[in-house]
């Protein structure tokens, strides 16, 4: 079952806060020079979150094509716990109207979430993705940092 879109699928139950958030989320490559591809800009609007939606926007480039097979695996940190989910790139995808196959080079994806979800306030979310393609190769990596 996915949750989530793309590396911004963990990001859409964290960033719809009920209240204003002090801090701005902030992100960071960690890919390496051997990756299939890169990640350019990740946006958060608005940043810091408040109340309302959340319009989180991922630009991309593909430097291989992306099928079927391939996966997104998060690690969700805040305090003492920490999560491990692996999703469907290519389902996720479905969820913002993108299907897959992906053809090499730019890729945007756009995630709208609703203004339902909340988090503890005060907390700090740490977000590790990393995407693989169909044979196990890593596309990108991606660390957030969410603070509510």
């Amino acid at each position: 079952m996915t949750r989530s879109v793309c590396v911004l699928a963990a990001l859409c139950l964290l960033l719809s806060t009920s209240h204003q958030a002090k801090e701005k989320v902030t992100w960071h490559d960690c890919g390496k020079p051997t990756d299939l591809g890169k990640v350019h800009n990740i946006t958060v609007d608005p940043n810091p979150l408040h109340v309302g939606p959340v319009v989180v926007t991922g630009n991309f480039t593909l430097y291989d094509h992306v099928t079927r097979g391939s996966r997104v695996e998060t690690v969700i940190n805040m305090g003492l716990y920490s999560f491990k989910q692996v999703y469907s790139f290519c389902d996720m995808a479905g969820l913002v109207s993108l299907s897959c196959p992906f053809k090499k080079g730019p890729l945007e994806i756009v995630y709208k979430a609703p203004d339902s979800q909340t988090g503890p306030i005060g907390s700090i979310y740490k977000i590790d993705a990393v995407i693989k393609d169909q044979n196990g190769k890593q596309l990108f990596c991606l660390n957030m940092t969410i603070p509510l």
